[in-house]
């Protein structure tokens, strides 16, 4: 069994990229990359980023042999997941069989090249790679300084953008006792999606954003197309005593895979449904570490 500790590898990784990355082309690309990524959002390992982590850019760069070839391979769709092995230790896509099934979550498997066993890539998420395409499709297309440059939610222009298209726009701040960075990070944007699943349940989640700053705590934002009906789901048919007590409190019902379920019109706006689910869910919001919503 390797007992190698995997979150002691810096030391070999620095060395390994020394080795093999000498031309000046593959440092420059190295270098565009890191703030191709930052500027689009996608740089970090970090739970509340799931991005790209530096080895990871330093790595990929060296692989495709520049920063526009590296985004070109990237940002082309593929219907499966992209499989990179630099060193070979793996037969074609048998790292996907040979690999332990919790390290290839990720849409592209980058096998570390200085251990076998380890997805560089593991903590991309497909949200966060979507995004990356986007942009690198963008940029190829458009060439601009801006994809380089961080920038803050505009939520002036989301906020009109919203008004245009008829939704409900909401903007929230979110707090934590947290204080670990990333930490607190994760645990902001862990309650922010889990709010939008909520909200899903009588809107439809149009457009959203989320950033953390350490001082400012989590911010984000909704845009919101209420539902005509909402779906409640009741007990199981079974249970007569629950079923009943149901039916009283709702006048549309009806049976589906053994439960009862019912519909009604959708009365909520978005700042009501906010405001009705946190006085409903109190203990939840304590449980997930969040001391503190603001609704702008």
């Amino acid at each position: 069994k390797d007992s190698q500790n995997i979150t002691d590898l810096s030391y070999a990784h620095s060395n390994y990229i020394k080795k093999k990355v000498k031309s000046k082309k593959i440092l420059d690309g190295i270098r565009l990359a890191k703030a191709f990524c930052h500027g689009t959002k996608t740089y970090g390992a970090e739970s509340y980023v799931k991005g790209f982590s530096g080895y990871a850019l330093e790595l990929l760069v060296y692989h495709f042999g520049s920063f526009e070839k590296f985004l070109r391979e990237l940002s082309k769709k593929r219907n499966k997941k992209i499989v990179i092995d630099i060193e070979k230790f793996y037969k074609k896509e048998n790292v996907l069989l040979d690999m332990n099934g919790s390290k290839l979550d990720s849409p592209v498997i980058l096998v570390d090249p200085t251990y076998k066993a380890r997805n560089v890539l593991a903590a991309l998420s497909d949200e966060t790679f979507g995004r990356f395409q986007e942009s690198a499709s963008k940029f190829l297309k458009n060439p601009s300084v801006d994809f380089f440059e961080p920038k803050k939610i505009d939520f002036a222009r989301a906020k009109t953008k919203a008004k245009k298209k008829g939704l409900e726009f909401m903007k929230l701040k979110i707090k934590t006792k947290k204080e670990e960075w990333d930490v607190a990070g994760a645990k902001l944007l862990k309650f922010f999606n889990h709010l939008e699943r909520e909200f899903g349940k009588c809107f439809e989640v149009k457009e959203k954003e989320f950033e953390y700053e350490k001082k400012e705590g989590g911010l984000g934002y909704f845009s919101l197309k209420p539902r005509r009906e909402i779906e409640f789901v009741g007990p199981f048919i079974k249970d007569k005593k629950n079923v009943l007590n149901f039916r009283k409190e709702h006048e549309k019902t009806y049976e589906k895979k053994g439960r009862i379920f019912a519909l009604e019109k959708n009365g909520f706006s978005a700042k009501g449904f906010l405001k009705n689910w946190v006085k409903k869910n109190k203990r939840k919001i304590r449980e997930m570490s969040i001391s503190g919503i603001e609704v702008y």
